[in-house]
């Protein structure tokens, strides 16, 4: 009997100890869900002048009047045709300013290079964080991290902004010869890209090491990469196998979250390896949508993007030019749990 005694105790104590642990989880749980979360946007290949940047602009500025973000992120493809000439470039006001002009959208605009970008002077884009009359935009280099700390005072999300155009020097100049051959750039403009193909190895090795380095180092609880070029898309474009070989497995190895990018002008949401690659590249174009397998959504239509985040959940919610949620994702904390 006393053995028996003893395993019916031990039994209850477990049965307690278990419902104990479950009635802290379900507060745990409820509490996360009356947390303040953080909202930013993410807007792609926008910088157009044209009457679809207009209505994805008035959308983006209908739906930041409702969530107040804290920032937007910018990735890539800032200027079109050929980026900007330098920090005074008509463009800043005509394709920026004057576009988005809701008060919701007068927040930072955490920004990145495409390949358009790169056609101009990048350094300009640089330097034009440090203008005396910008208020919105930043890209203090081409490649740089930010840390923010989410509402609650404790969550960390730590954002690491990125290159992708130095990475993939290829894929870049193979665009580039298809833009001469379809007659949208002139043979002398091409090769003066070509001239800067060493540079841009060179550079990209030493952004390969910062990259490692801060992923590597990072203490954050979220963690999100974003670039201009996909990793995986089922877009126009597709995926990018330079990307693949060098970015891909650093994403998977130090548990990125969620990968943000542009260059195909849909909007898709993929996953692959636990990390959620989001091309928001709808900003003012549009392209064409094939599924691949990677694919959850998918959409070919005008848009941007509105991540949100608390201590235990990241929101992704896609939104059309009528302000209408196409696609929404619950994605759970794997970091620092």
């Amino acid at each position: 009997m006393t053995g028996q005694r003893w395993i019916w105790s031990y039994m209850v104590v477990i049965a307690a100890t278990w419902a104990s642990g479950a009635s802290a989880r379900a507060v745990n749980a409820a509490a996360a869900q009356e947390e303040t979360p953080l909202h930013f946007l993410t807007l792609g290949d926008w910088g157009l002048n044209g009457d679809q940047q207009t209505e994805v602009a008035q959308a983006l500025g209908n739906v930041g009047g409702i969530f107040h973000p804290s920032f937007l992120v910018s990735v890539g493809d800032n200027f079109y045709d050929v980026g900007v000439a330098n920090v005074t470039d008509p463009l800043w006001k005509t394709a920026f300013d004057d576009i988005y002009t809701h008060p919701s959208l007068n927040i930072t605009w955490y920004s990145l290079l495409g390949n358009h970008d790169h056609e101009g002077n990048i350094s300009a884009q640089v330097a034009y964080t440090n203008v005396d009359r910008n208020r919105r935009w930043h890209m203090p280099s081409s490649w740089y991290t930010q840390v923010v700390v989410l509402p609650d005072g404790l969550t960390t999300l730590q954002f690491v902004f990125i290159d992708t155009v130095i990475m993939s020097p290829d894929f870049y100049f193979n665009e580039l010869e298809g833009m001469v051959a379809d007659g949208r750039r002139s043979r002398s403009a091409v090769d003066a890209q070509l001239a800067k193909r060493e540079t841009m190895r060179s550079d990209a090795d030493v952004q390969l090491d910062w990259i490692k380095t801060t992923l590597s180092s990072s203490k954050a609880d979220w963690l999100v990469v974003a670039g201009h070029y996909p990793v995986y898309s089922g877009g126009s474009n597709g995926n990018n196998p330079d990307l693949q070989d060098d970015l891909k497995p650093l994403l998977e190895k130090y548990q990125v979250d969620a990968y943000l990018c542009g260059h195909d002008h849909e909007l898709q949401v993929l996953h692959h390896n636990g990390v959620k690659y989001l091309v928001s590249g709808a900003g003012a174009k549009l392209g064409k949508y094939n599924p691949i397998k990677q694919n959850r959504f998918g959409a070919s239509t005008g848009g941007f993007m509105l991540q949100s985040f608390n201590s235990t959940t990241m929101t992704i919610n896609v939104y059309d030019t009528q302000s209408t949620v196409l696609y929404q994702e619950f994605v759970p904390r794997v970091r620092n749990l």
